[in-house]
């Protein structure tokens, strides 16, 4: 393979000698021929300048040269990248193995690996070519073409024993979570079926077990590997080839909730950060804790400020900072990034406040208290600021729309159900309100009349404590005191599927991912749970 375009192509840069086995070509000879434009970084990696990568692989400057003699620095990039999957493929089944590292006990943290540490034992015996290999031949398969021959080698792959033994290396170079990263990644580029099953199937292992095995890597096959549900793609095709597993009794397939966090207090409130990423969680401990959706391990230290319990939270448009609420009648905003306090917390409610949410633009918050008020806060000042409308729930059975400009109330209040209002939520494009009651039902609204759009959607059996849209507005997920998650069209007003059931106690929060394929939900339990 052609050691520029291989350079300018590259995921990460590469030393001279691992250039060199990926191109099978003298890369040293061409380093120093092209000195002006390739250097070599204080780590021995090969670099180029920004302008050179630009140069070779700018698709059209070709047809903008004059002369006509044959252009030596032609890439065909899709091609490119199809011949790194291939050789990819090829070091990752030569060079992978089971237990790579020399690992002695499951008994054993990674982080407590000794004579020599992890860290040691991965630089003697994971090559930077198979390092490189297991970090970057799904970047490279997305990047090829999509009629590509490399995808019959990745099914073939996918459904090897060197798939396992690619898990456990990058579990002891400590990227376990790059394992669902790339399985992800590539669910979404790929139109080959059973590749998409096969990295779906993958990606919910690894957020069922990323615990055990990123805490210690033989617990990839102690722990995780016997408790794959039997009817799913990945016990199809890997358990034959892993007959030294023990294989023991479990469900038949995966289960709707990915994974549980246990946050250690009651937790009363729940939200997802905009991309994603993070979701941050209130509790009766009087904290805030940020968590990583990916590996669902806290971020950071807890947020501490609040003298009672966290009640409602919510992040800011842009991510940057999030806003909570709290029995201790005050509304505080930090910094997502930091975890600190920004400013003095925002005081003026007289009792419990018990919802808030960030304006479109981020600069003020709206919060509603158990004192019968709401109040508008200016993200910078903390001063009473114009606004559109603003939607209210209350103890009387109704909801009403105000104007966040007079005060006022915009029209009449809507009414129905035969008990509290006690959760309220805008659909995206803000034409219909849904509700959650004590009455047990979750009830659709137009915005624009406040007439109910569709009959009452029955079946939980204790009153709803949340409800919340998804992104596209075509679902509302409820969650309610009997301990259940149910999500409801908003067309049909029926419920889709299922219960989802696992919280042990009531359910307190409910909020889509921004993608809205997974839920969150918080509880009296102490824990969060993503379905």
């Amino acid at each position: 393979m052609n050691v520029i375009s291989t350079i300018c192509i590259l995921q990460k840069p590469l030393t001279i000698e691992a250039l060199t086995k990926f191109t099978n070509n003298n890369a040293s000879d061409v380093v120093k021929s092209l000195n002006a434009v390739l250097y070599i970084d204080s780590e021995k990696k090969i670099r180029c300048h920004l302008s050179f990568q630009e140069f070779i692989l700018d698709k059209e400057w070709p047809k903008r040269r004059t002369g006509k003699g044959p252009y030596q620095f032609y890439l065909n990039v899709e091609k490119s990248h199809e011949d790194l999957v291939f050789i990819c493929l090829r070091f990752m089944e030569k060079q992978l193995k089971f237990n790579i590292c020399h690992l002695e006990s499951s008994y054993i943290a990674n982080e407590a690996v000794e004579n020599p540490d992890m860290m040691e034992r991965a630089q003697s015996e994971i090559s930077e070519e198979l390092r490189y290999s297991c970090e970057s031949w799904v970047y490279h398969a997305c990047a090829a073409e999509e009629n590509s021959k490399c995808w019959v080698n990745i099914t073939s792959f996918l459904k090897s024993t060197s798939m396992v033994y690619w898990m456990e290396c990058l579990s002891c170079l400590n990227e376990t979570s790059q394992i669902r990263t790339s399985m992800d990644y590539l669910t979404k580029r790929t139109k080959i079926s059973e590749i998409m099953r096969g990295s779906e199937d993958i990606s919910k292992f690894i957020r069922a077990f990323f615990l055990p095995i990123s805490h210690s890597t033989p617990h990839l096959y102690v722990s995780a590997l016997p408790m794959i549900p039997k009817k799913t793609w990945l016990a199809a095709h890997i358990r034959a080839h892993l007959k030294e597993v023990v294989k023991m009794s479990c469900n038949e397939y995966w289960k709707g909730e990915i994974y549980e966090i246990n946050v250690g207090a009651e937790v009363d409130c729940v939200a997802y950060s905009p991309d994603g990423k993070q979701i941050v969680s209130g509790s009766r401990d009087n904290k805030l804790k940020i968590w990583s959706t990916e590996t669902s391990l806290p971020i950071g230290e807890a947020l501490e400020g609040h003298t009672d319990f966290v009640t409602c939270v919510a992040y800011s448009p842009d991510g940057t900072q999030i806003v909570s609420g709290s029995k201790d009648k005050t509304v505080r905003i930090w910094s997502a990034g930091t975890g600190l306090l920004l400013g003095e917390p925002l005081q003026g409610h007289t009792d419990c406040v018990d919802s808030v949410v960030y304006s479109p633009d981020g600069r003020q918050v709206v919060s509603g208290s158990s004192d019968c008020t709401v109040r508008i806060w200016s993200t910078e000042t903390g001063l009473p600021v114009d606004g559109t409308q603003v939607v209210s729930v209350s103890f009387d059975n109704t909801m009403r729309m105000w104007s966040a400009v007079t005060g006022l109330p915009i029209g009449e209040p809507l009414k129905g159900h035969a008990s509290w209002v006690s959760s309220v939520a805008h659909s995206p494009d803000g034409k219909q309100i849904a509700t959650g009651s004590n009455d047990n039902t979750v009830r659709i609204w137009s915005a624009e009349t406040s007439l109910p759009i569709c009959e009452p959607m029955q079946g939980h059996t204790h009153w709803i404590t949340s409800v919340a849209y998804s992104p596209d507005g075509t679902q509302v997920v409820s969650g309610s005191r009997d301990n259940t998650v149910r999500i409801w069209s908003v067309e049909t007003g029926l419920s889709i599927g299922e219960p989802l059931k696992g919280h042990v106690n009531q359910v307190n929060s409910v909020a889509y991912s921004p993608d809205g394929k997974h839920i969150a939900s918080s509880s009296t339990d102490h824990t969060i749970r993503i379905w």
